[in-house]
């Protein structure tokens, strides 16, 4: 049998190991393994120069589920490499539930914008977010070519009359409606009309722009015409410009 002096030592000892196996508050370290998953703000389309509606959120959890707090996420932007548009720098700490987040600003450029997030002291925690940056609202509406030609009766221009369409950080906007109104008995005719008619609407390109070729009418004695380009909002016209041609027989 052990004496009392042996019995003490071997409670000692087993006390350190106790302690030793513990975490700060006296909890056992779970040392399972933990991984880093993206939760929300992915494949978000944002406007150029706008923030992101939800926060680039992350959380850390055991492979059985349950939170990991206290972990250092840092997020970092990738492309574009000019870009400063996360909220806070430096780590953001895992919070009770394992989660951690961030906010994010579109620069001025359209493309797809890429961040990740890493988490410390954790195999294979990298994670990335893909952000879809589009143009903004329409600011200009423009002619880019086609004005002040001159043209003969009957006869459709020798250059097409094009439009140009901007957000307020010069980015073009595509996809965009733009509806072509001839006057003086003129028609026209536009990538999305091929038949000839005195009104027709197309759609701007990657580039921005809206293209018509404008017929000149049969017989136009006021030896002039005008040609219209507007651009329409829910079939409203938000903004227009005209184009002038002189006529000749």
């Amino acid at each position: 049998m052990l004496s009392k002096h042996c019995s003490i030592i071997l409670l000692i000892i087993s006390l350190i190991i106790f302690a030793i196996s513990c975490g700060d508050k006296g909890v056992p370290v779970d040392t399972t393994t933990t991984s880093l998953t993206i939760v929300s703000g992915d494949g978000q389309i944002i406007s150029a120069g706008d923030f992101l509606p939800d926060s680039l959120m992350v959380r850390v959890v055991t492979d059985k589920g349950a939170p990991v707090p206290d972990i250092n996420v840092l997020y970092e932007q990738i492309t574009p490499l000019d870009g400063d548009g996360l909220t806070w720098n430096g780590p953001q700490v895992t919070n009770l539930n394992g989660y951690a987040r961030n906010k994010y600003y579109a620069n001025n450029h359209i493309g797809v914008d890429t961040i990740q997030a890493t988490a410390s002291n954790i195999d294979d925690s990298i994670v990335y977010f893909v952000v879809n940056v589009i143009a903004g609202a329409v600011d200009t509406l423009d002619i880019s070519e086609g004005d002040n030609q001159s043209g003969t009766d009957g006869q459709p221009l020798a250059e097409p009359c094009v439009v140009f369409l901007i957000d307020k950080y010069d980015n073009p906007i595509s996809d965009y409606r733009v509806r072509f109104v001839a006057q003086d008995g003129c028609t026209i005719t536009t990538d999305s009309t091929t038949t000839a008619a005195d009104t027709a609407i197309t759609r701007t390109n990657a580039a921005g722009l809206a293209s018509a070729t404008w017929i000149m009418a049969p017989d136009n004695p006021n030896g002039y015409s005008v040609l219209w380009a507007q651009g329409l909002s829910n079939d409203v016209v938000a903004d227009s410009i005209s184009f002038s041609c002189l006529v000749f027989p």
